[in-house]
């Protein structure tokens, strides 16, 4: 096989490979719904995302099969050709393209949050390491262009650092303190009563960042020895289904139950809490009207 070809196959299937990984772990840790729908608000930065690791795939594969080859004639450059040094340096930062999508599905308030800081970081270093093949490309007659020829490379790697240097920590602190002080929200309590449990709960906030409601569980019989994680989820106004990223409260067992669920951010006017199987009620519906985000 051509090094031209293997390298484009190689490319090719690490870009889908990204998104193949992006879709099935937010599908693993919450939903297919909850993973189309950051799809269609968050999809140009993923597919990017995706796009440069294939790209660098694409160029880490020409380099060694370039590099390879001229040794097998005898006319390796007087570079000695790549270092394996300089090839693991250029993937170790790979690791930006993983913590995006971490930050997208992860039992995390943190990283939820701050998203879109770790999907620009992504891209930053993507575009840093894209400069760095290049250089590597061009060291090792891998590539020949002319208009790459008269590129200096660390003239671009120096740009994308002085970029990112510049735009990261802005946009960090710009979503530090947008969410320093959130609008107070008021929204009424929901209860149910249904097989000796009292169930009451009450949204404390919901926005772009995180859903989270207070929840208190009520019961003089039995034990309350289910997990929140698993019985419970949102459904907003266009039938898209959020399972809870996190449960901070009381741990399953005991009479009384009390704490906080919390959900992904959503965009929505309504929204539908279901939980399911508790004390055998197949389904408990707590719905909210959120036009204007005022108190229903």
């Amino acid at each position: 096989m051509k090094v031209e070809t293997k390298a484009e196959l190689f490319g090719t299937g690490a870009g889908i490979a990204l998104l193949a990984f992006y879709f099935a772990t937010l599908t693993f840790v919450n939903s297919w719904d909850y993973a189309l729908a950051q799809f269609q608000s968050l999809g140009l930065w993923v597919t990017l995302l995706s796009a440069g690791f294939g790209v660098q795939v694409y160029l880490f594969t020409l380099i060694r099969g370039r590099v390879r080859e001229n040794r097998a004639r005898m006319e390796v450059a007087a570079t000695g050709g790549i270092s394996a040094v300089s090839m693991v340096a250029c993937c170790l930062h790979r690791v930006t393209d993983i913590i995006p999508i971490l930050g997208l599905s992860v039992a995390s308030v943190f990283l939820l949050k701050y998203q879109s800081f770790f999907l620009a970081l992504g891209l930053f270093s993507n575009l840093f390491g894209i400069a760095m093949l290049l250089k590597l490309a061009k060291e090792n007659m891998a590539i020949n262009s002319d208009r790459l020829a008269r590129v200096d490379m660390d003239v671009v790697k120096n740009l994308v650092l002085a970029l990112a240097i510049v735009v990261l920590p802005v946009m960090f602190l710009s979503t530090s303190f947008a969410s320093a002080e959130p609008e107070p929200m008021a929204f009424t309590t929901r209860t149910s009563s249904e097989g000796g449990v009292t169930i009451d709960i009450t949204p404390l906030e919901v926005g772009p960042d995180a859903v989270r409601f207070d929840v208190q569980i009520n019961t003089h019989q039995g034990n309350l020895g289910f997990d929140m994680l698993e019985v419970a989820e949102l459904e907003d106004s266009q039938g898209r289904r959020y399972r809870p990223v996190e449960w901070q409260g009381s741990a399953p067992g005991g009479h009384h139950r009390s704490g906080v669920l919390i959900f992904p951010g959503v965009d929505t006017d309504r929204m539908e809490l279901t939980l399911r199987g508790i004390y055998g009620v197949p389904e408990r519906i707590f719905t909210w009207e959120l036009v204007g985000n005022k108190k229903p």
